[in-house]
C-alpha cells in the first residue's frame, strides 16, 4: 500500500462524512409545512428528490476529478461560460446559502420561545449576534463537534419516528395524497432545502481509498439513507399527529406538536427541543465562517474597479467578511417569512448548481461513455427542474 494510501479514508466512513453533511435540523420545521401542502404523499417527494440530488452529487463528483481544485461555485461555472457565469454561480451560492442561514436563526427563536417566553426573533437574533461574535473571536467547532450536532438531529429523529409508528392513526393515513400529487412535486423546492450539503460529497475524491469507485458509492448510499430517514420522520409524523397541533406553522416548534399529540411522552418534547437548539447553533456556527470565507473568495475573484480597491487597501478581510455575512443572515431573518426564504434558497442553490454541471456538456469526455453522458444529462434536467418549481413557487409566495 502507498503511504499516502494509509492516510485515506474508506468507503464507511465517506458515507458517514455525506451524511453528516446533509443532516440539518430544518428538519424539523417540515411536518409543520408539509402537513398543509403535501400530507402523508411528501414521502414520495423525498424519493423523487433524492434521485434529483444523487444526479446532481455524482455529477459534481466526476468534474472534481476532471478538474481538481476548490471553489466549484465559480470554477466549474467559469470552464463555460466564463467570468461572468462563475460570478452568478457563486454569488447565487453565497446568497442562497446566507439566506438559509436567515430561517436557521428563525428557528432558533422558534425552539426556544416555549422556555424563555420573548418574541422568537428577538431570540434568534440575539443569538445570532452571539454567533458572530464567537465566530471574530476565532471559536471553531472541532471535526467530533460535527458528528455530536449531527447525533443531536438524529437521535430524536429516530426516537421520534419510531414512536410516532407506534402510534399512527388509520385516519390520518388516509386519503395519502390529499392535495393532489401535484403537490408532491411543488414540494420538491421544500426538500431540497432540507437536504442542502450533499454537494460536499463530491469534494472527498482527493481522502478517499479508490476515489473513482467509492464516492460515487458513497453518495449513493448517503442520500439514500437520509432520504429514508426523512421520509420515515415526516411520514410517521403525519400518520400519528393531526395537522391541526402544526396550526401554528414553522413558527410552532415541533416539540410543542409531539407533546401536544401525544401526551404521555412529554420528554420526547424536551429530546427534540435540546437537540434542535444545539444542532441549529452549531450549524449557524459553522456556516458563519464557511460561508464568509466563501464570499471573501469570491470577492477576490471580483474584475470590479471598486471591489479589487477594497482589497488593496485591506478594507475587505476575513472579519469584515463575517460580519457581512451576519449582517446578511440577520436581514434575511428580519425581513422574509419562513416559507418564502425556503424558496428562495432552493432558488438561488439550485441555480448555482445548474450553471456548475453544465460544464460537462462542454467536456468531449463526457460523451465517450453512456454512464458519464446519462450523469451529465440527469443532473443539468435535474438541476433545471429543480430552478424552475424553485422559481415558480418563490413567485407564488411573493
Amino acid at each position: 500500500m502507498d503511504q499516502h494510501e494509509g492516510n485515506k479514508i474508506g468507503l464507511f466512513a465517506a458515507t458517514i462524512i455525506g451524511i453528516n453533511a446533509m443532516i440539518g435540523a430544518g428538519i424539523f420545521a417540515m411536518p409543520a409545512k408539509l402537513a398543509y401542502t403535501v400530507g402523508l404523499a411528501s414521502m414520495f417527494s423525498y424519493a423523487l428528490s433524492g434521485v434529483l440530488v444523487l444526479f446532481i452529487v455524482l455529477a459534481l463528483g466526476r468534474l472534481a476529478v476532471l478538474y481538481p481544485g476548490d471553489a466549484w461555485g465559480y470554477r466549474y461555472p467559469a470552464l463555460w461560460g466564463g467570468h461572468m457565469v462563475g460570478m452568478i454561480a457563486s454569488l447565487g451560492y453565497v446568497g442562497g446559502v446566507t439566506i438559509a442561514m436567515g430561517f436557521l436563526t428563525q428557528q432558533l427563536g422558534v425552539q426556544l420561545m416555549p422556555y424563555l417566553g420573548y418574541d422568537p426573533l428577538t431570540i434568534g437574533l440575539v443569538l445570532l449576534g452571539i454567533l458572530v461574535a464567537l465566530v471574530l473571536a476565532g471559536t471553531q467547532i472541532s471535526s467530533w463537534g460535527q458528528y455530536l450536532i449531527a447525533a443531536c438531529v438524529l437521535v430524536p429523529m429516530i426516537v421520534s419516528s419510531i414512536i410516532c409508528c407506534m402510534h399512527t392513526k388509520p385516519a390520518l393515513m388516509s386519503p395519502i395524497a390529499p392535495y393532489g400529487y401535484d403537490a408532491v412535486i411543488t414540494a420538491l423546492p421544500l426538500i431540497l432545502f432540507s437536504m442542502l450539503g450533499f454537494e460536499s460529497i463530491s469534494s472527498l475524491y482527493g481522502i478517499v481509498v479508490n476515489p473513482g469507485r467509492n464516492v460515487p458509492r458513497a453518495a449513493l448510499y448517503s442520500v439514500v439513507i437520509v432520504a429514508s430517514m426523512f421520509s420515515l420522520f415526516i411520514a410517521s409524523s403525519l400518520a400519528a399527529i393531526d395537522k391541526s397541533f402544526f396550526v401554528g406553522g414553522m413558527n410552532q416548534a415541533f416539540s410543542q406538536a409531539i407533546a401536544a399529540a401525544l401526551p404521555g411522552y412529554e420528554w420526547l418534547g424536551w429530546l427534540i427541543s435540546i437537540g434542535a437548539f444545539f444542532a441549529i447553533f452549531g450549524t449557524l456556527h459553522s456556516m458563519v465562517w464557511s460561508v464568509a470565507e466563501l464570499f471573501l473568495d469570491v470577492m477576490r475573484k471580483a474584475q470590479n474597479c471598486v471591489v479589487r480597491s477594497c482589497f488593496t487597501g485591506k478594507l475587505l478581510n476575513e472579519r469584515v467578511a463575517v460580519l457581512i455575512i451576519g449582517g446578511s443572515t440577520a436581514l434575511s431573518a428580519f425581513v422574509v417569512q419562513p416559507g418564502t426564504i425556503l424558496q428562495l434558497t432552493s432558488a438561488f442553490v439550485a441555480l448555482a448548481y445548474l450553471l456548475s454541471v453544465m460544464a460537462l456538456l462542454f467536456d468531449r469526455r463526457t460523451w465517450q461513455t453512456l454512464y458519464d453522458a446519462v450523469i451529465a444529462v440527469g443532473a443539468c434536467v435535474s438541476a433545471f427542474w429543480l430552478c424552475w418549481l424553485s422559481v415558480q413557487s418563490t413567485l407564488a409566495v411573493l
